[in-house]
């Protein structure tokens, strides 16, 4: 399950599943050829904050970000 909310210039956004019963998610080094494992680097690296628990629901991440996008150097909209 998604769940998404604004507020505050930020999008908060909260990713829940079963995931595991014995651990919560956290940022791992992926080797080269892995297929996965590489989820909660790239949110750690554009995220303005985020975190990991487990609940009665299952495992959640949520993260928020800037709900305005950067722009680009050069670009005028």
């Amino acid at each position: 399950m998604v769940c998404l909310g604004f507020g505050g210039g930020l999008v908060h956004v909260e990713v829940i599943d079963d995931g595991s019963a014995t651990s919560v998610p956290f940022v791992r080094a992926a080797d080269t050829d892995s297929d996965g494992g590489r989820g909660l680097l790239l949110v750690d690296l554009i995220a303005t904050g985020w975190g990991a628990c487990r609940d009665a629901t299952g495992n959640v991440v949520w993260f928020r970000l800037p709900a305005t996008a950067p722009k680009k150097p050069g670009l005028s909209l």
